[in-house]
């Protein structure tokens, strides 16, 4: 996935979500990391959750279009339990 580095967009508004403990973790090394280096964690997430929004949607319009929406279809990587992928469970085989 192609990450663009964003900017602070100004005011902003929270919402939660439920997440595996594990891509947690990993979520808050992330953070940490992209702080020590001057990087905006939450403006980058910000724009990616915006551009998961427009792809959703679009791609919801496009089933909707069609009658049939496939629940099995992903946009995104399944995640186990743990938060891993299905990658990574193919390689802890």
């Amino acid at each position: 996935m192609k990450l663009n580095l964003k900017r602070s967009v100004g005011k902003l508004e929270q919402f939660n979500v439920r997440i595996p403990a594990a891509l947690k973790q990993r979520l808050d090394a992330t953070r940490k990391r992209a702080e020590a280096l001057g990087v905006d964690f939450i403006g980058t997430l910000t724009a990616v959750l915006d551009e998961f929004d427009a792809e959703l949607t679009a791609r919801l319009n496009s089933d909707a279009d069609s009658s049939s929406v496939h629940a099995t279809e992903s946009l995104a990587p399944a995640l186990r339990s743990n938060g891993a992928t299905r990658a990574e469970n193919r390689a802890d085989k």
